[in-house]
């Protein structure tokens, strides 16, 4: 699952799945549609001007039924008040690191490599400490 944020259309688009689009059909006319596979699998999910509806887009939050909560890295550095940049190069030098010796464990990119967004762990990030890691 991927989520990417075109910000010069003012949309949101969950991407379930890489299965082939075969048509689109409106959830909640003029904001939510889903595009369906030929077999009538949901493919994604798009939000129409998610800027009415969100406060702030640049802040995630994604939570799982497994108790797993995630925050960004605006978030994180906030906790911390700390610039978002220090956390950020920490996750570019995590990317270099192998998986058993990361500052910031379980944390991954939504929305693609480019252009997406960090989420890190509430658990991790709440315990991270500027000067010692985790």
């Amino acid at each position: 699952m991927r989520i990417t944020h075109d910000t010069q259309a003012d949309a949101l688009y969950i991407h379930l799945n890489d299965c082939a689009v075969a048509h689109t059909v409106s959830a909640v006319k003029g904001v939510v549609t889903v595009d369906v596979s030929a077999d009538g699998t949901p493919v994604g999910i798009e939000l129409l001007s998610p800027s009415r509806y969100v406060d702030d887009l640049s802040h995630v939050a994604l939570e799982t039924n497994t108790g797993n909560a995630y925050v960004g890295v605006e978030d994180m550095a906030e906790m911390h008040k700390v610039a978002p940049n220090t956390i950020h190069r920490m996750l570019r030098a995590d990317q270099k690191r192998p998986t058993e010796k990361r500052k910031l464990p379980g944390a991954f990119k939504v929305g693609g490599e480019r252009r997406g967004v960090w989420v890190i762990p509430r658990a991790i990030a709440e315990a991270w400490h500027p000067y010692r890691g985790v």
